[in-house]
């Protein structure tokens, strides 16, 4: 959520995306606040970390492969 938010900062932001559990919405509201200004790498990064379930989101090893392949 800090990296969403961070990445939000010269937008207005959707800040009701806690109350949200549509991972395809969110993925949306993602695409459409950061989809000109942020890499679709960088935004699916975004939408990895963000999943509920936390058996899908990336560890902190996990994330630096992604960065190490980028």
């Amino acid at each position: 959520m800090c990296f969403f938010f961070a990445a939000c900062l010269s937008y207005d932001g959707p800040s009701s995306i806690r109350e949200i559990y549509d991972m395809n919405l969110i993925r949306n509201i993602l695409y459409q606040f950061l989809g000109r200004r942020y890499t679709q790498f960088f935004i699916n990064i975004l939408w990895t970390m963000l999943q509920v379930d936390e058996k899908q989101r990336p560890d902190f090893n996990q994330l630096q492969m992604m960065f190490q392949l980028y």
